[in-house]
């Protein structure tokens, strides 16, 4: 949704990166309401499947939509990562713990919350420091694992 503005930002960047190594645009699936849930991601890799069943890769906007396009696959006798390679967001533990193990990226969220609470800390401490508001990059990193 337009409130979801990381969500966004990781939408234009999947798109620039699409355009950027030449693959076939108007591929992207728009599919339930944030949070997605396990089922949506089900249902969302049944539609692109419906509509592209050449498709060798998806990425998922999370690790528990990535779930449910596992599970899909699975109804569907497809084998992943051999007739369907998929990816996740978020690192979630079911990615570590589901069959095959999901291949994700990890934000590394407990880091981005230490920041988060030391900036916070910083400021209340010391309200009139410069850099308040600056901007703070943290790592990411992708996690590979059995599914791609």
């Amino acid at each position: 949704t337009e409130r979801d503005t990381r969500g966004n930002q990781r939408r234009s960047g999947f798109l620039a990166a699409i355009e950027e190594l030449g693959l076939p645009e108007g591929r992207l699936v728009s599919f339930g309401v944030p949070p997605i849930s396990m089922e949506q991601g089900a249902q969302a890799l049944g539609n692109v499947l419906d509509h592209w069943p050449d498709t060798q890769v998806v990425v998922c906007v999370s690790d528990l939509s990535a779930f449910g396009a596992l599970m899909e696959c699975n109804r569907r006798g497809l084998s992943v990562p051999k007739d369907i390679a998929i990816a996740g967001f978020g690192n979630y533990e079911i990615a570590a713990w589901s069959h095959p193990r999901i291949t994700s990226v990890d934000i590394e969220c407990y880091e981005i919350g230490k920041l988060a609470a030391l900036k916070l800390f910083q400021t209340i401490q010391n309200p009139n420091v410069e850099g308040r508001h600056e901007l703070v990059l943290t790592k990411i990193r992708v996690v590979e694992r059995e599914s791609t």
